[in-house]
């Protein structure tokens, strides 16, 4: 997912920050990278729901519980 310069130049706005035109190239790249990687963590995400199949509660099974 590529970000536009436009749209970087927003977000550079809302977040107050100035950018030079070479900066705002760079990130739109960076961000489309990241947004891309989001979006791939996004599809595992019901994977990784249903990752202790056998329903086992791992409170009981290893008997305390860990306090902050």
């Amino acid at each position: 997912m590529a970000l536009t310069t436009k749209e970087v130049e927003h977000l550079a706005k809302l977040a107050r920050l100035e950018l030079t035109p070479a900066e705002v190239e760079q990130y739109a790249a960076q961000l489309g990278e990241v947004l891309a990687y989001v979006a791939k963590l996004q599809t595992i995400k019901g994977q990784a729901e249903s990752s202790n199949p056998e329903g086992v509660n791992l409170r009981e099974r290893f008997g305390r519980t860990l306090k902050n």
